[in-house]
Formats: structure tokens, C-alpha cells, sequence
């Protein structure tokens, strides 16, 4: 997982208010596309979610992922994809606690819209130790810096899950840490954005373009 490079020169509020910018940015970016434009690009990261998943080599995989919505990368195609190429998939359950639990995707009939607008399963949930039998956590971003961390909507959910990966002990069998990988649309790698210290990076992102990886960087 590459590591931040942290807005050394910036006064805190100055990075949030970055921040803040950015993502009206990139959400704006995303809601001015064309329809066309939008199909064609959700077409192609599904022939690059085959490219990512099939380095596995197996047929039962397990993975967690999210539901987008209609104007972010993956749309409405993303989870029937995942769910045509993968054995199990989590989904996040959001809490008042500011903390995700996680439960099993079971078709489209099993979600429900949450109050934040999200489309969330309706079973049984777990918490973050789901996350060390995953070969995949596919985290939503609205763009990612070429030293691979993301820029999120800004809620704290997926900082604190990702966090929670730093206590795995990959000695154990089965806690293996998952690939973390975000899912963008062209123009939305190597963005200038403001970066804080519990910003984590991820490990791939998947664009229409190419599967671009972070894996080697020593930042």
C-alpha cells in the first residue's frame, strides 16, 4: 500500500477546505458526462475488473465492494459484474457510530436505500475482520494521487476500515491482507489533492483506461 506524502505546508483547515474543493470538482466532472460517455467508460472497467480478477486463477473469490451510484465509475454494471466473477461479496453497512459493519451481497432484491442514499444488503453483518478473507476491497474514491491515496468522499468510513487492515497477522493463516483498489474514470489518477496524515493509500485503480498500480512505491 503506498504511503501519504502529507500537506506539510498547509495549516489543517487549509488542507480540509482543499479537500472540500476537490471533491466538488471531481463530483461535478462526474455529473457533466454524457450518457454515452459514462456507458462506454463503465464497458471498460468491466473488461478491466476481468483483468484484475482473473490473476487469481480461481472461481470462488471472495471480495468487498460497494454499490455505486448512477454517476460514479461502475454504475449500475459494477456489482452484477462482480457478482457474475466472485463467489462472495460484501457490501458496507453504514452505523450512526460513524463505523461500517459488512454483510453479504445477496442479489439485487436484497438491498435497501440507506439514509445516506446508499444502496446497503438487509442481512446479517460482521465487522472488519471480514475484510482478512477477502482477496479484494474495492473502496469508492472520487479521484487518487500518483502516489496512490485516495481522495473519499470525505465521511471517514473507509479511513477507518482501511486502518483497521494495520492490525492483521498476516502470520495467521487466512488474514491475509486484501488487494485495496479503487474504481475511477479517466482523468481521475494523479490528481493534485491535499493529503493528511490518516490518509491511506491503495494498492491499484482500476480506470477505463488500464489497471495502474501503487505497489512499488517506496513514498
Amino acid at each position: 500500500m503506498a504511503k501519504s506524502r502529507y500537506s506539510w505546508l498547509m495549516f489543517p483547515e487549509e488542507v480540509i477546505a482543499a479537500k472540500r474543493q476537490a471533491r466538488r470538482h471531481y463530483r461535478h466532472r462526474r455529473q457533466h458526462m454524457t450518457a454515452a460517455h459514462t456507458r462506454q467508460s463503465n464497458a471498460a472497467l468491466v473488461s478491466r475488473l476481468d483483468e484484475l480478477l482473473s490473476s487469481w486463477g480461481c472461481a470462488d473469490l471472495t471480495v468487498a465492494a460497494y454499490a455505486p451510484l448512477a454517476t460514479e465509475p461502475g454504475g449500475a454494471e459494477l456489482l452484477p459484474a462482480l457478482d457474475a466473477r466472485c463467489e462472495t461479496i460484501y457490501l458496507p453497512v453504514t452505523g450512526d457510530d460513524g463505523h461500517m459493519r459488512w454483510a453479504v451481497y445477496a442479489g439485487p432484491d436484497s438491498l435497501r436505500t440507506s439514509a445516506l442514499g446508499i444502496a446497503e444488503p438487509t442481512g446479517p453483518t460482521r465487522g472488519h475482520e471480514v475484510l482478512a478473507g477477502c482477496h479484494v476491497l474495492f473502496v469508492p474514491a472520487y479521484a487518487v494521487t500518483s502516489f496512490g491515496v485516495r481522495l473519499g468522499k470525505g465521511g471517514g468510513y473507509y479511513d477507518r476500515a482501511l486502518a483497521s487492515l494495520g492490525n492483521l497477522d498476516e502470520s495467521v493463516p487466512g488474514t491475509d491482507r486484501p488487494l485495496i483498489a479503487v474504481v475511477l474514470f479517466d482523468g481521475e489518477t494523479n490528481a493534485q489533492v491535499a493529503v493528511e496524515a490518516h490518509d491511506l493509500g491503495v494498492d491499484v485503480a482500476l480506470t477505463p483506461g488500464g489497471v495502474v498500480s501503487f505497489r512499488d512505491l517506496g513514498t
